[in-house]
């Protein structure tokens, strides 16, 4: 079984890329063994697979491609205890709330909730992860923003384009409300790497795959991981190329936290929160003139991906 398989791509000198391609290959096609192969592989790498041409080969005749769709209470419940009880871990305290504070967006729920509990296990009491840790560190929203603050800050590390494309991105990735209860909207990906690298594609990609969940060659691999975006797209399109779209992994991250005790409300993510804020004229002009009818002039401009030009031309 080889899991995440888009590190193949991200993470894999191109050397070891093909050595790998050629291994398998071998094995798969070999009538001296019986050999399967089980991968995971991110939808929005799919259209990479012409990269290992021996795989290549071999994938219409042989492979069986099986689409995950999002996942339900019940499988998330599941996610949680499953795995659990396999380690010997103690969740039932825990699991009530976790699935509480997730049901408003299931879609996103999980790669929240793994983050959560590769948390709590670095500080489990014997074989308990306890719910008191849980709500010290303010839920999943809590936990939210600390790892999110430490991604920028790896993203910062790589340099400081690279986090500010990230923050650009997104703010893209953000539908603005002037009553502050924004929404996410999808970005193709295409637009999402120019956006990230600010004009540069290459390095928005890294940028993506790092939002995403990937890690840098010197990161250890048991380090909790926790992605800000998603990226996803129909199977037989984004073979052909492409349209494959990048998407906010939970509102969550544009939203506050309820008043309490007659305190003002907190933005889960004060960073993005704040940078929402700061540029909310271009984001509410932009939207202006999409519902406005000039589509056309929108599309035209921002093939440039540069927001702050597009805002001066109309202002």
């Amino acid at each position: 079984m080889v899991d995440q398989f888009e590190e193949m791509f991200t993470m894999a000198a191109p050397a070891e890329r093909q050595r790998m391609d050629e291994l398998l290959a071998h094995a798969l096609a070999s009538n001296q063994v019986r050999f399967y192969l089980l991968s995971t592989l991110r939808s929005d790498h799919l259209h990479l697979q012409a990269e290992l041409p021996h795989l290549g080969a071999l994938h219409n005749s042989i492979a069986f491609n099986y689409t995950l769709g999002a996942i339900s209470e019940a499988g998330l419940r599941e996610a949680i205890e499953q795995p659990a009880r396999l380690a010997g871990l103690d969740v039932k305290d825990l699991t009530r709330d976790l699935l509480r504070d997730a049901r408003d967006d299931m879609a996103g729920a999980l790669p929240l909730v793994q983050h959560a509990l590769s948390e709590l296990y670095t500080t489990r009491d014997n074989q308990r992860l306890r719910l008191e840790h849980y709500e010290q560190a303010g839920g999943l929203a809590g936990m939210l923003q600390r790892g999110a603050d430490a991604l920028l800050a790896k993203l910062h590390k790589q340099g400081d384009k690279h986090a500010r494309g990230a923050m650009e991105l997104l703010l893209a990735l953000t539908h603005y409300s002037p009553a502050q209860r924004h929404t996410r909207q999808p970005l193709a990906l295409d637009a999402a790497y120019r956006q990230a690298g600010l004009g540069d594609a290459a390095r928005g990609k890294q940028v993506v795959d790092l939002l995403a969940g990937g890690r840098v060659a010197d990161e250890a691999h048991d380090a909790p991981a926790l992605r800000l975006i998603t990226t996803s797209g129909e199977t037989n399109v984004a073979l052909a190329g492409g349209t494959s779209r990048v998407d906010l992994i939970h509102e969550t991250l544009l939203r506050q936290r309820p008043a309490v005790d007659g305190k003002p409300r907190q933005a889960v993510w004060p960073h993005l929160f704040n940078y929402i804020e700061q540029h909310n004229g271009i984001k509410s002009t932009l939207q202006a003139l999409i519902t406005a009818g000039k589509r056309s002039i929108c599309q035209i401009q921002m093939k440039n991906w540069n927001p702050r030009k597009l805002f001066r031309k109309f202002t």
